[in-house]
């Protein structure tokens, strides 16, 4: 047994793992086992979270902290929650200057996601007050942002991971609702989903482009369809950038730092 005190955001640490008990709760069997332990490492402290559940096969394994990635579940449970959280995740361990990674023997063989956060996060003493370390070739100038998706939990997730990398985000959930914000606040940024109910992402970005303070916007579209006639439609449209799900956050940051 041992314990340490950290210099990290509390509450988004206690997402990380939260995110991670909850996928393994999700994906193990009644009656399965599930581990949650730490050690120091050389250079890292790592948090692991450990089951014996269904596993994860190779594909799965390159796409799953993706933002909008899924993995089916034979157990009878939702399929929709591993994935989100993960992205999230990834992106706030990120913020401390840690990685996460996941292992899996494959199929049934059950899974082991770990945290690795910097031993210079580990204090002496009383902790002081400050924000997470973040890397600075990572940061971007904070801007104005509309995001639209109807699909709340992808559109909830991408707003925390851009609120906490600094950005002011509005959030919409129909193409109507992106609309009315656009109108109302301006943004810098428009991330819009091709796919919405009433108007879709073309139409919003259409009425964008029509209006005079729309011109200079930056407007970057989110569908699973990357075909060219696909692009072509967005480009049309009046859409800067066509990014196609699941989306890498990385991707994402560079084009708001262009």
């Amino acid at each position: 047994m041992f314990s340490v005190s950290l210099e990290v955001d509390p509450v988004r640490i206690t997402q990380v793992i939260t995110n991670l008990l909850t996928n393994a709760t999700k994906y193990t069997p009644s009656g399965g086992l599930i581990y949650l332990g730490t050690r120091l490492a050389t250079r890292h402290l790592v948090i692991y979270v450990r089951d014996n559940g269904i596993g994860l096969n190779a594909d799965a394994l390159k796409t799953v902290f993706d933002m909008f990635s899924r993995v089916a579940s034979d157990i009878g449970r939702s399929e929709g929650g591993l994935g989100i959280g993960l992205a999230l995740s990834k992106g706030l361990i990120e913020l401390h200057g840690g990685r996460i990674e996941a292992r899996s023997g494959g199929a049934n063989q059950g899974s082991e996601f770990m945290i690795f956060l910097p031993r210079s996060l580990i204090v002496e003493g009383p902790i002081p007050v400050s924000k997470p370390s973040r890397d600075p070739t990572t940061q971007t100038a904070p801007r104005r942002i509309l995001v639209a998706d109807d699909n709340q939990d992808n559109a909830e997730t991408m707003s925390m991971l851009l609120t906490h990398a600094g950005h002011e985000v509005h959030l919409a959930h129909t193409g109507a609702e992106a609309w009315a914000i656009a109108k109302r606040v301006r943004p810098e940024i428009g991330i819009l989903d091709i796919g919405m109910p009433d108007l879709s992402g073309h139409d919003v970005a259409e009425r964008i482009r029509h209006e005079a303070w729309g011109k200079n916007i930056t407007l970057i579209a989110l569908t699973g369809w990357g075909q060219d006639a696909d692009k072509r439609r967005s480009l049309v449209a009046g859409f800067d950038h066509h990014l196609t799900k699941p989306i890498d956050f990385e991707s994402l940051t560079r084009l708001l730092n262009a």
